[in-house]
């Protein structure tokens, strides 16, 4: 191998592989993976992982640089990554509020890595903050590594075996749960997971929703619902339900204004879908806005609200949470009236379960 390993030098190590640094013949600096288990399993994991790196070339995933032999042992010379988001996560410094845009185009980075390999036929199955990598190379560019338990979306089968289940605190409930099965939509869980843990810096067993940014808790609970039929279904759909919420308000007047605007036009054209989709839009982006939440939300026509009930639960569940909230603090006694009929008017168009229990402890307030 023309490469030289130094054992004293090692960069990490896995399930079923070490990482060292290698130095070349010319003395360029690069990461080695070495497989360290001896069962068949273990090769098989590393032989795949190989094989799907091998296959994805993008400026977001790791590159094999060359495969080989160490010991005796299969091994791959790969780029060498300067530190994990794991670590940048870590560093108070990269938390602050002034670095939200960098932390969010790292996302966005990542967002394009894995659409990439789903494009490809690639699931990978293990998204984790310690397998997001960073390197200087002129410019900083994020890789996602540790492809191990990865598959082919059209493999014969994405079940997952004992050792196959990924990381507790990022893989999705279906890689734990009977058949232990895994889609393109586990990664989008896991990739939820993530980017709470890069706004927050909290660990992500339990989502604190309180903790999150405004303007980004509807991505987050959409991307980690825990039915992957409510979640988004691609990479392309939660990338556009990002920028849509990354995106500044064009309008120039407050959006409570433009929120009573469209009240008027649903009134005047009750079949207009568009109408109605823009104000559940407006009124997501900006929950942290008292008086649209007050003056505009339990307002909404009876219609509208069967339209959203049936084709924007969930926009619907996040709004009608950060209500609640707002209301709990504030309830005029000339406004109970207002929610008493709200109330009332969600919980017999709705046949949703969840809505119905989010409405009847909330009778306390009317």
């Amino acid at each position: 191998m023309p490469y030289s390993i130094n054992e004293n030098d090692k960069l990490g190590e896995g399930g079923f592989g070490i990482v060292y640094k290698a130095t070349s013949e010319s003395e360029q600096v690069f990461a080695c993976k070495v497989l360290s288990g001896d069962n068949e399993n273990d090769k098989k994991r590393f032989d795949r992982e190989v094989k799907l790196l091998s296959q994805l070339k993008h400026r977001n995933i790791i590159q094999i640089i060359s495969i080989s032999t160490y010991k005796n042992q299969p091994c791959y010379i790969m780029e060498l990554a300067d530190f994990s988001l794991a670590q940048y996560i870590k560093k108070p410094e990269n938390m602050i509020d002034r670095n939200l845009n960098d932390r969010i185009k790292i996302f966005q980075d990542i967002l394009n890595g894995i659409e990439y390999a789903h494009r490809n036929g690639v699931l990978h199955r293990d998204l984790k903050p310690e397998n997001i990598l960073f390197i200087w190379d002129n410019n900083l560019r994020i890789v996602i590594s540790d492809f191990g338990l990865g598959r082919l979306i059209d493999s014969t089968s994405t079940k997952i075996t004992g050792d196959g289940i990924g990381t507790l605190e990022f893989s999705a409930p279906e890689q734990f749960n009977p058949p232990y099965s895994a889609d393109k939509r586990s990664d989008i869980y896991a990739l939820g997971k993530i980017l709470y843990k890069l706004l927050t810096g909290k660990n992500a067993y339990q989502i604190d929703n309180a903790s999150i940014p405004t303007k980004f808790k509807h991505i987050i609970s959409k991307a980690t619902e825990f039915d992957p039929e409510r979640r988004y279904q691609t990479i392309n759909e939660l990338s556009e339900g990002l920028e849509y919420f990354l995106k500044p308000i064009e309008s120039s007047e407050a959006p409570v204004i433009t929120g009573k605007k469209l009240l008027i036009q649903i009134d005047e054209n009750p079949e207009s879908e568009d109408n109605v989709n823009e104000l559940i839009n407006l009124i997501l982006k900006n929950t942290n806005d008292y008086t649209l939440l007050l003056e505009v939300f339990p307002k909404i026509p009876k219609k509208s609200l069967d339209y959203i009930l049936s084709e924007c639960l969930d926009k619907f569940i996040d709004i009608f949470n950060e209500y609640d909230k707002t209301i709990s603090g504030y309830l005029a006694f000339d406004y109970c009236d207002i929610v008493a009929n709200f109330y009332s008017n969600v919980f017999f168009i709705s046949t949703n379960l969840d809505i119905r229990i989010l409405i009847i402890p909330l009778c306390q307030y009317t």
